[in-house]
């Protein structure tokens, strides 16, 4: 399960992925209602046995899932923690419905790492492949390698042509 922060917590519940911020986490395991009141639980329970496919829980306690039908906040009021939970699921629900899911920071970090691993690479090949010009130069710049550039050149100049 994917350790985060609350707030890339919002990209794992818009994107239905597995999760765990502390006390908030999203699983598509049912763990139970946990302290839900009775008419919360019903709901629960009657979205669990038509095949809820994810849920966030704070402390335990399931604060939203997503079934067939799209999802559901719990409204029952708890702690202000559980509240600020209930809101972040709020931002992860309206992500998944608008389609705009921001990478989560962690992942920006992993992204652009490797794009500087990238950078650095073509950099360094770069490098080599200006070497190797110079060194080209260097060879054919002298009167008794001339010859052998104009054959080259026609050579080249023959497979373009075809």
């Amino acid at each position: 399960m994917k350790q985060t922060n609350q707030r890339d917590a919002v990209y794992y519940i818009a994107t239905r992925q597995e999760f765990k911020a502390s006390a908030l986490s999203g699983t598509n395991i049912n763990e139970g209602a946990g302290k839900l009141d009775n008419e919360e639980t019903a709901r629960y329970n009657e979205a669990a046995s038509k095949g809820a496919d994810y849920f966030v829980y704070s402390y335990r306690t399931p604060i939203a899932w997503h079934t067939l039908d799209g999802w559901y906040v719990v409204e029952q009021k708890f702690s202000r923690t559980t509240s600020k939970h209930q809101n972040c699921v709020r931002r992860g629900v309206a992500e998944s419905l608008k389609g705009t899911q921001q990478l989560p920071s962690s992942e920006k970090n992993k992204e652009l790492k490797v794009s500087m691993n990238k950078l650095e690479e073509n950099r360094e090949r770069l490098a080599e492949l200006y070497k190797e010009l110079e060194a080209s130069l260097a060879y054919y710049s002298k009167p008794e390698n001339r010859e052998e550039l104009e054959r080259a050149r026609k050579q080249y100049a023959q497979k373009a042509s075809k």
